[in-house]
């Protein structure tokens, strides 16, 4: 009994370890797969006014620009079209490729309006279609293209816009919603300031398009949206008198998942030819394939292209001015850690920094790229502004660098590396060195919890063993920003108090300690909840399968087969003295019992014989199967064998050589 109960729980442990290792292991590749994807929700302002302010149409244009520059797939866009009502709301769906978002672009443009305008009730439309349809392990983002006039026949009608605003603002502000948006205001009868609040209230950007030009503009704002960087100029050409501009350009060996090549030219007549770096050039379909044009703007977007030298032939009319970028669908970063996490010191501590290039969220274990691409460290001294650049040390494809605290240090740190044309930089941790600050020895701190359907559901965490210091008898601990209500999660004293029930999968807060002097430092916690009831019901399924399965074998294994079996094996030569044995349990495998098998054709190691139903019948199992007198048209893998009936198997449809099996039961009903 106790070598079971050992064996149940062994079983268990594996379980439960496979089942947190595969959950690890999808949220990483999770991770990777979401880089640069979004939830977006375009607002189209259709009213009255946009045929002054918009008489161009650059909102679709914008739009069309956003699209082309997003990635080919995985990103998850709406819209809501209006003016004074929604006259057109398109769901949050995943987006794929060109002809999708052709057709998206094609749905927004085909309503028409020229009613007032009520901005408030359409960003409040596009927040909750955010909050219900939108794929939750993505950041979401609102691009609002209006022209920032809200117009309402009444002061009721107003006021609800006004407050539908204020609403729509309160919830992108707790879910973390940006809202981007783009003033059209050709004739010069728009409201920036409008749309401008919209924006900075919920930590976005907004652009103004007075005319062709000023679409550059919007360009750069969706740049950094989409990807947190600039462009990189790879031409800025005029074509010669051959009318062919010839711009090479290099992609960089790792993390580049696609390249948009933006091309700007005020002729639409200009043609391109690009070739990769083994000399293949893609044919005129291919290029129009990935293409997405807008005004003077044509965005091509590669697919995982090639590490290499690609060139791009661009032929128009002599004369014309042509400019071309690129920018990056990369997934490539870098990650440092300071100080294990804690990024509060004593002075004259010796600190290691680490640095890890990550490639498609997967550690790169190339040492060569290393060599050819070195970690660089940047620590600026926040108190004089002076900056140092350090070469990192690789050890175990790491980036290292010892770092001793000076009095008083107040640092910024970031890791960068230089790809080719691709600088990637990690996030700047802020190094503070006082013996008066309080030091947590982790930040941030990861707490994981798994919650069961049944027993304790309240958990402590002492927050006086992962904080100290603070030149104080005591520290005090409070949470500031958080994602949990107060019954959730609350101090009580120098503990952490989580009730798992309330704290749903879990979230983020951030915890301050304050020493008696009032200096005070702030960690990060993350906290991550686990429901345990799918594994145990994982775990009661797996038992029950293991349960029947065997069950189910040990009645198989003990199976008796409760008779003689007779065989006479013969060849065309000669018929060979017939031999019975006494039925056994399981399996009897022909190898065992008859010494005769090879020269009549029939493989004696892999058949055998079992039992069948009620004991009336055996059977004769084989691999390969064989001919019998019953069947000649066919071969058999598994025989019947009926009681007191004699039947001849053979390898041969001719039946020249094989044997005669005769099955011969103890419990024969007569």
């Amino acid at each position: 009994m106790k070598q079971k109960n050992r064996l149940s729980w062994f079983v268990v442990t594996i379980v439960l370890f496979l089942a947190v290792t595969v959950n690890w292991i999808a949220a990483k590749a999770a991770d990777a797969q979401n880089a640069n994807r979004m939830n977006v929700v375009f607002v189209m302002d259709e009213s009255g006014s946009m045929i002054g302010t918009d008489r161009e149409g650059f909102r679709y244009d914008a739009m069309d620009l956003f699209m082309g520059l997003a990635t080919d797939s995985g990103n998850y866009m709406g819209a809501v079209v209006f003016d004074t009502e929604i006259i057109l709301k398109v769901d949050l769906s995943e987006i794929n490729g060109i002809s999708a978002k052709n057709s998206f672009s094609r749905k927004v443009r085909s309503v028409s309006s020229i009613g007032d305008t009520d901005i408030g009730k359409a960003i409040e439309t596009a927040v909750e279609m955010l909050q219900t349809q939108g794929n939750p392990n993505l950041p979401s983002v609102v691009i609002l293209l209006s022209d920032g006039n809200t117009d309402l026949v009444s002061d009721s009608a107003y006021q609800a816009s006004i407050a539908s605003k204020r609403n729509a603002i309160d919830i992108a502000r707790q879910n973390g919603y940006r809202v981007y948006s783009v003033c059209l205001n050709v004739d010069g009868t728009a409201d920036p300031a409008e749309l401008q609040e919209i924006s900075e209230a919920t930590g976005g950007t907004s652009e103004e398009i007075k005319n062709l030009e000023d679409l550059k503009k919007v360009f750069n704002q969706f740049y950094d949206i989409i990807y947190s960087t600039d462009t990189i100029t790879i031409g800025d050409v005029v074509i010669p008198a051959s009318g062919e501009a010839e711009i090479y350009f290099q992609i960089p060996r790792i993390g580049v998942e696609e390249a948009n090549i933006i091309i700007s030219t005020l002729n639409p007549n200009t043609s391109y030819r690009l070739t990769q770096p083994n000399g293949i050039a893609y044919t005129t379909e291919e290029m129009d394939a990935m293409k997405i044009s807008a005004k003077t703007f044509s965005v091509f977007k590669i697919q995982n292209p090639a590490y290499g030298e690609w060139k791009l032939v661009v032929r128009g009319v002599p004369g014309d001015n042509v400019t071309i970028e690129m920018v990056y669908n990369a997934n490539l970063s870098v990650e440092t850690e300071v100080n294990g996490g804690n990024l509060y010191c004593l002075e004259g501590q010796d600190i290691l920094i680490t640095a890890q290039l990550l490639d498609f969220g997967n550690a790169v274990e190339d040492d060569t790229i290393y060599q050819d691409y070195p970690l660089h460290l940047v620590l600026t001294d926040t108190a004089t502004g002076k900056t140092t650049d350090e070469v990192m040390e690789i050890k175990n494809l790491l980036g290292m660098y010892d770092f001793q605290v000076p009095q008083d240090a107040e640092y910024d740190i970031y890791a960068y590396c230089e790809i080719d044309n691709m600088v990637v930089k990690s996030a700047v941790s802020h190094l503070s060195a006082s013996d008066l600050v309080p030091v947590w020895k982790e930040n941030p701190i990861r707490l994981k919890k798994y919650r069961l359907p049944f027993g304790r559901t309240e958990q402590t965490v002492d927050l006086g063993s992962i904080c100290s210091g603070g030149g104080g008898d005591g520290l005090q601990y409070s949470i500031g920003e958080s994602d949990f209500g107060s019954d959730a999660v609350w101090i009580d004293g120098e503990n952490l108090k989580i009730q798992l029930k309330k704290a749903g999968k879990g979230g983020k807060l951030y915890i301050t300690a304050a020493n008696s002097q009032g200096i005070s430092s702030e960690a990060e916690v993350v906290i991550e909840i686990i429901s345990l009831l799918p594994v145990l019901v994982a775990v009661l399924v797996l038992f029950g399968l293991i349960l029947i399965g065997i069950l189910f074998g040990q009645k198989k294994k003990h199976r008796l087969i409760q008779g003689r079996i007779m065989i006479t094996f013969y060849t065309e030569e000669e018929r060979m003295t017939p031999k019975t044995v006494q039925g056994k349990k399981g399996k009897m495998y022909l190898r065992d019992y008859w010494t005769v098998g090879e020269k009549i054709g029939i493989d004696k190691k892999s058949t055998y014989f079992i039992a069948g139903e009620e004991n009336r019948c055996i059977y004769f199992i084989s691999k390969e199967g064989y001919y019998t007198d019953a069947d000649l048209d066919k071969k058999n893998k598994k025989i019947v064998l009926e009681d007191n009936v004699a039947v001849e198997i053979s390898a041969d449809s001719d039946f020249g050589r094989g044997m005669e099996v005769t099955y011969i039961s103890d419990n024969r009903i007569y």
